[in-house]
């Protein structure tokens, strides 16, 4: 009779093939305590290029702040130094990295971050405080193989983290963030960055002119996502200036008069009740 191949029993390469799909919770909190093949497969550096802290719940008194606390015998449990230890597993491996929505550390020390995980392509950064917007230019110029870049808010230094991405990451091709887009904005990302290929500004405040700049000034652009805008009417001219680009989408977009006529009328729905 056969005997029954078991899980632990299986090639290293199959179960790091199968661990780097899993989540940062499943990697930490699950794999490396079933048994001594599958900890010493959970050690390899491939199984830690999709750094995704996004989907983890931080809070101190989470499940997963307790189970991470408790398997590794620990007083305390530290988001930053969470992460610090996740970086040294992916051993410069990391090519993704998705930061939560809200970090309870200064970007600034996180620029040693780049150090560590230099081969990085794509950076989701968190929302930060305004002090530590500033620091983003400097950030972001440690990453010369940086592909794509989201920052929840467009920072007030975006001109300084756009001329970086020229100096420093010249293979950066897609961009998103949300905020007052200005003509002045639109120019730097013309005249600095024109290959982009993906652009996703929705829920931002930009009016026709700063748009009309970006359309017609980076013609690599296969995806631009403007849903949600303030203040932007997208006419007939803007459908013609964009039949280029393969991917446009502006569902939501409101002009100003739009938006007052709106509220106007739940104003009167609410004062009706």
């Amino acid at each position: 009779m056969e005997m029954e191949r078991r899980w632990e029993d299986m090639e290293m390469d199959c179960l790091v093939s199968i661990f780097r799909r899993l989540g940062l919770d499943d990697m930490v909190l699950s794999v490396p305590f079933v048994c001594k093949s599958w900890h010493k497969a959970s050690l390899d550096p491939h199984c830690w290029q999709v750094l995704n802290f996004s989907t983890l719940d931080f809070m101190p008194l989470s499940h997963f702040a307790y189970r991470f606390t408790s398997l590794y015998s620990l007083k305390s449990f530290s988001v930053f130094n969470f992460m610090k230890l996740v970086l040294h597993r992916s051993a410069g491996f990391a090519v993704e990295l998705f930061f939560p929505p809200w970090l309870d550390a200064p970007l600034a020390q996180l620029t040693s971050f780049s150090n560590e995980c230099s081969r990085l392509k794509i950076i989701v950064l968190p929302r930060l405080l305004s002090q530590d917007e500033m620091m983003i230019p400097e950030f972001v110029a440690g990453f010369k193989e940086l592909e794509y870049l989201e920052m929840q808010c467009k920072p007030r230094c975006f001109l300084e983290v756009v001329k970086e991405i020229n100096l420093k990451c010249r293979n950066l091709v897609g961009l998103s963030m949300t905020g007052y887009v200005k003509h002045e904005d639109a120019l730097a990302m013309v005249n600095l960055i024109p290959k982009l290929k993906y652009l996703n500004l929705s829920k931002s405040y930009m009016e026709k002119e700063s748009l009309m700049v970006i359309v017609n000034g980076c013609r690599y652009l296969e995806r631009l996502e403007v849903k949600g805008c303030f203040a932007l009417e997208v006419d007939d001219e803007i459908l013609r200036r964009t039949s280029y680009i393969k991917t446009f989408k502006y569902e939501g977009c409101r002009t100003a008069q739009e938006y007052f006529d709106d509220s106007e009328d739940d104003d009167d729905f609410t004062s009706s009740w």
